[in-house]
């Protein structure tokens, strides 16, 4: 048994050496990653990589930012992928420019501890109304938005759209 915790302490005390050096020669390793990440970029012919040469330094900026998140113990996070119509999490985003109960886009994600943790820097979204509000008592309704028609199922939360009624 002393044997057992021996060997555990032993193991902890690597790891957290090995840690400790990967975060020291992270600027460095941060570096040769970027420059062959720039190197690939130069060869792609894709409409991103065209885009992304057009801002070199918030380009770097923002990879060695993100490398530096990465290489923590454990790699800070970014918020979940939040779709337009989400939910406006005011405990995730700050308001950008309009409220709303629902997000229409997200300007910049809220930066997390770790995946699923404390919110480090709330993110900032853009704020959209709830077009698809209807009274509770109602299970399936209509609603006319540019032209067309909606069918809104409350007990499956599904949109469905269409041309006209009718066509339900």
């Amino acid at each position: 048994m002393q044997e057992d915790s021996r060997k555990q302490l032993c193991f902890t005390r690597i790891n957290n050496k090995l840690k400790e050096c990967r975060k020291a020669i992270a600027v460095f390793s941060g570096d040769q990653v970027y420059k062959k990440y720039l190197d690939e970029l130069k060869h792609s012919n894709t409409d991103t990589a065209r885009k992304a040469q057009t801002v070199p330094h918030f380009l770097e900026a923002c990879f060695k930012l993100c490398w530096l998140m990465a290489v923590q113990d454990p790699p800070l996070a970014f918020s979940p992928s939040i779709r337009r119509g989400d939910v406006f999490d005011t405990e995730l985003f700050r308001i950008y420019i309009k409220k709303g109960t629902r997000v229409a886009y997200v300007v910049w994600p809220a930066l997390l501890l770790h995946k699923e943790g404390e919110v480090i820097c709330k993110g900032v979204a853009e704020g959209m109304p709830n077009l698809f509000h209807q009274p509770q008592n109602a299970p399936n309704m209509y609603y006319a938005i540019k032209g067309h028609f909606v069918s809104h199922r409350s007990d499956t939360f599904t949109y469905q759209y269409y041309r006209r009624p009718d066509d339900v």
